[in-house]
């Protein structure tokens, strides 16, 4: 039941700008705080729900199959939800790439806020569209990747 499920983790995992490898130093402490949630007495009914924010793609591109190695390894009830800004990079970016292929479902938003004039007749009353170019593909789940994203 979501409505009672525990609010994800919201930890501030990203490494010091001193740090020499930041890639490693981030894996550590995201696997120390699921770790540290899980472990917890009476901590959670269900699956531990991991929320990234605005995490920079070159850090999260690396860790990525190797959290998704540690979480299956050990079986852990774990869900992660990361949020990227693109816009720092070009289209194709090999990076965001691999990043996109890493991740067991992929959505982008084009929001209309920052648009000059009006949207499309079509979209006047939605505030964004929902891009879903790629869904559960090689999660062991009902694959589906598109070349052309669909609109919601």
């Amino acid at each position: 039941d979501l409505l009672s499920a525990p609010p994800p983790i919201l930890a501030d995992c990203t490494p010091p700008p001193s740090c020499p490898d930041p890639v490693a130093a981030f894996f550590r402490r995201l696997v120390g705080h699921v770790r540290e949630a899980l472990d917890t007495p009476g901590g959670t009914r269900g699956a531990l729900r991991v929320y990234l924010r605005d995490v920079d793609p070159a850090l999260l591109s690396p860790i990525l199959p190797l959290l998704v190695a540690h979480v299956r390894s050990y079986d852990l009830p774990v869900v992660v939800v990361a949020s990227v800004r693109p816009h720092n990079h070009p289209p194709g970016c090999p990076v965001l790439v691999s990043l996109m292929r890493g991740a067991g479902a992929v959505f982008t938003v084009e929001s209309f806020a920052g648009r000059r004039g009006r949207p499309p007749a079509e979209f006047a009353e939605y505030d964004a569209i929902l891009h879903v170019p790629r869904i559960g593909a090689g999660w062991g789940g009902f694959g589906c990747k598109t070349n052309r994203p669909s609109r919601y």
